[in-house]
């Protein structure tokens, strides 16, 4: 299983994660432009599989850098 971030429905290429093997947590460190009042999507893509998320399920951070 894969994973990207949208931004304003467009995939942020630094941002897509594909491990080799299965995985029980993602993670990605990637520096792109955001505007005031865009939105970001996190995306899971890949093989027919069943995804669980454990509390507190999925989480971003993002950090204003001036």
């Amino acid at each position: 299983m894969s994973n990207f971030r949208l931004l304003k429905g467009v995939a942020i290429p630094a941002s897509v994660t594909s491990p080799a093997v299965a995985t029980t947590a993602y993670l990605g460190d990637f520096i792109t432009t955001v505007t005031a009042g865009s939105t970001i999507i996190l995306q899971m893509f890949g093989l027919v599989a069943t995804v669980v998320l454990s509390p507190p399920g999925a989480t971003i951070n993002i950090i204003r850098l001036s």
